[in-house]
């Protein structure tokens, strides 16, 4: 009896449901990093800094400040679309303010703040991170 076959055609199936249901699937989301681009481009209180970092292929992570009158800057943790705000971190007049939609982003978003002057963004070896360049210009 060779129970193989059929165990890896239920694994196969398995494995394309939990693809597909994290958005892998022809179906589901892709990231587009020009959509992200755009975003950053047309924020208010950009000219003090405006970075956009591509994490695993995955996320996207915003840090944008400007000489606005609150003189906050903002970051932001996304998903595949600039809809999809995973985690965000606000300077409010009552102080700083963060607050994230998913609580599986909060490691991430942390490890972020903590280390936003490291080129991997504190994040390691095992993610892979990459600024996505831009021209910050109105």
């Amino acid at each position: 009896m060779n129970a193989l076959p059929g165990a890896r055609l239920a694994l196969a199936a398995l494995l394309g449901a939990l693809l597909a249901a994290c958005g892998g699937g022809a179906g589901g989301p892709t990231l587009a990093p020009a959509d992200f681009v755009a975003m950053a481009k047309t924020a208010e209180c950009r000219d003090l800094g405006n970075r956009l970092f591509l994490i695993d292929d995955s996320f996207v992570f915003w840090d944008v400040s400007g000489s606005c009158p609150d003189l906050s800057p903002v970051r932001k943790l996304f998903g595949k679309t600039p809809s999809d705000q995973l985690c965000s971190q606000t300077g409010k007049p009552v102080g700083v303010v963060t607050v994230c939609s998913d609580a599986s982003a909060i490691p991430m978003f942390h490890a972020i703040l903590d280390h936003l002057d490291l080129p991997d963004l504190g994040l390691g070896p095992s993610h892979r991170v990459q600024a996505i360049p831009f021209q910050n210009q109105p």
